[in-house]
């Protein structure tokens, strides 16, 4: 897009979603009635994906394709998720995981418990974000639900700014520098090399 625009061309410049929206989205999540229905519980599943991705400075395909039981809450280490779907690790035999103690990220975990129990009981092998009678999404879903939550909201990017669902990896490495986290702990949350450009 930025090409595009320099080039006469018009277009948008996709840039990272700056982490206060996602702050944003978190909150209204959080204050939603667990009992949400219709579209509410859209909103709400929308909203999680959107927070969670962004904690994981994953790609919107990596998040599209989690699955229920990439997912899982310990007592004593908080929250384990497995990334088995990133781009250009299909040869690699185990995924990638992060572990998210208790309380890193205030409210996530309540998030996830509340979204687990509006979704009900997962598929054997069933996405993590399927609700009854739904499959897998496609790699570009996650961007479809950050535009229905954004829209929601009120929240837009500045004028010849596009937000699209990698722009919450971006928002995440981007708010992660912006707070002098160390490069490489950067670089290891994205999957990134740390030759990486």
């Amino acid at each position: 897009g930025r090409e595009q625009r320099l080039a006469g061309r018009g277009g948008s410049q996709h840039t990272y979603l700056p982490p206060p929206v996602v702050e944003r989205v978190l909150r209204w999540a959080r204050a939603l009635s667990p009992s949400a229905r219709g579209k509410q519980r859209h909103l709400f599943r929308c909203a999680v994906a959107v927070v969670l991705n962004f904690v994981l400075f994953a790609r919107g395909a990596t998040g599209a394709a989690m699955q229920a039981a990439d997912v899982k809450r310990s007592t004593a280490a908080g929250t384990v998720i497995s990334l088995r779907s990133e781009k250009g690790r299909g040869h690699r035999t185990t995924a990638r995981t992060l572990t998210l103690p208790p309380d890193a990220v205030p409210g996530l975990e309540d998030l996830l418990v509340t979204w687990e129990q509006l979704r009900g009981a997962a598929a054997e092998g069933g996405s993590y974000w399927a609700l009854p009678g739904e499959g897998r999404f496609p790699s570009a879903q996650v961007d479809s639900w950050l535009q229905d939550i954004l829209r929601h909201l009120g929240e837009s990017p500045p004028d010849g700014q596009t937000w699209s669902g990698h722009s919450l990896r971006k928002g995440a490495a981007s708010g992660a520098n912006a707070i002098d986290v160390s490069l490489t702990k950067i670089c290891w949350c994205g999957g990134w090399s740390i030759q990486s450009r």
